[in-house]
């Protein structure tokens, strides 16, 4: 789902696989190796897994309640 955080800063890294990430509206395929960073308030989600991932993902701050997910979002 369509979503983003107030206060967090978030960091993830694909350690394998292949996956299509919307970022603030924009489509990136990622692979092994390859990272993004997100500030507060930019939307992510995931729109296809091609193949299976693992991914490490960092969220400073990490506090409750943080997660906003889109209003209307069709996903």
């Amino acid at each position: 789902k369509l979503h983003y955080h107030l206060c967090s800063f978030e960091f993830l890294i694909v350690l394998s696989g292949k996956v299509e990430y919307e970022i603030d509206g924009h489509r990136h395929v990622l692979t092994a190796g390859m990272f993004y960073i997100l500030q507060p308030g930019s939307t992510e989600r995931i729109i296809k897994v091609h193949e299976a991932i693992t991914v490490l993902a960092v969220r400073l701050p990490s506090v409750p309640n943080n997660k906003i997910m889109v209003k209307g979002d069709k996903d």
